[in-house]
């Protein structure tokens, strides 16, 4: 009789050469099978698959992630699944504890940090998110959505007992090829919102795209609306990501009084937000509100360690902001004299 494996990677790929055996060295060592099911590479993407021995399959691409997605779950034998995108990176840590972890735990659904690795030169340089990646096999679980697709619905419309963990996959597609995932995913978010204008959900992630192509008008145009919709059902963590998009792009059409309005909404939901921070002491800045703008940059230098904020300008503008205040204060100084 054969041994039911424990651990399955369920991966949906398309033209990943260059991806993949970074992903799938990460963690072979840990899994028990490996399916691969490719939407119609034209690369060497298939023969890197054969040569990890996975059970490859092919599905024609239908313009709908979670019907790819379901299509690489539906061929998963292990008792766990955990899903993977080619341009992830499983950490040591995760590598190391995720064996012990699916044999120990009695929760349903495991959610893992997905750590997305920020463009060279981004003040931040990682930005976290949690999903549930790591989940039990034979529970009925199914992607939702056509695109930006989620499976935490179904965990949790099934009742599926959930816990997080610290333990952290590294996902490189925004540092590498984000306009090309960007310029993939909007026409498939049009089509999705044309069929159902009012998701908010949608309108935020279609402003998201259109940002990142550099389309700062119809960007800024695409999140107004959004808040036209019911965006308080979206999670604070998204209502603060999307103020502080706009206070971004108001910063590069130089609408300062707009970019600090919009960062400091930004800090209401989230006082956490370093880039809303940031963005309210340029603004500031730009104000000549210099003591407010110190303090923000105070703030963030203070909280944050080096390895997860690019701090070279941000000790110039310190240093900007005192030498502005000692400038104004010798300055009224010598008008009362």
């Amino acid at each position: 009789m054969n041994k039911i494996p424990m651990l399955s990677l369920c991966m949906i790929v398309k033209d990943e050469e260059h991806n993949l055996p970074r992903c799938l060295d990460s963690v072979i060592e840990i899994i028990d099978q490996l399916v691969i099911v490719d939407t119609g590479s034209k690369d060497r993407t298939e023969e890197i698959a054969r040569q990890y021995h996975a059970e490859l399959y092919h599905f024609p691409w239908q313009g709908n992630f979670s019907e790819a997605r379901n299509e690489s779950l539906r061929h998963a034998r292990g008792k766990w699944i955990l899903v993977l995108d080619a341009d992830d990176e499983l950490s040591a840590e995760a590598r190391s504890e995720i064996p012990s972890l699916i044999t120990s735990t009695c929760a349903d659904a495991i959610g893992l940090v997905i750590r997305n690795l920020s463009p060279v030169g981004d003040f931040v340089r990682y930005v976290d998110d949690v999903r549930f990646r790591l989940f039990r096999n034979g529970k009925g679980y199914s992607y939702e959505y056509k695109v930006h697709n989620q499976i935490a619905p179904s965990i949790y419309r099934q009742g599926g007992k959930t816990i997080d963990s610290n333990l952290v996959i590294f996902h490189h597609g925004y540092r590498e090829n984000f306009q090309a995932k960007a310029r993939r995913s909007l026409p498939l978010i049009e089509k999705a919102l044309q069929a159902d204008p009012h998701n908010v959900y949608l309108q935020f992630k279609k402003a998201e795209s259109l940002k990142a192509l550099g389309e700062r008008k119809l960007s800024l145009e695409a999140f107004e609306e959004m808040l036209t919709l019911n965006y308080t059902t979206l999670s604070p963590e998204i209502i603060s990501t999307a103020y502080m998009r706009m206070a971004q792009l108001e910063l590069s059409f130089n609408n300062y009084s707009m970019c600090l309005n919009y960062a400091l909404n930004a800090l209401k939901i989230r006082s956490d937000n370093p880039i809303a921070k940031y963005l309210a002491g340029i603004a500031s800045v730009y104000l000549t509100n210099y003591r407010e703008a110190l303090c923000y940059f105070l703030e963030l230098q203070e909280m944050y360690p080096d390895d997860y904020l690019d701090k070279s300008d941000l000790n110039t503008l310190i240093q900007i902001c005192r030498i502005m205040l000692l400038q104004n204060s010798n300055e009224n100084e010598s008008i009362i004299e």
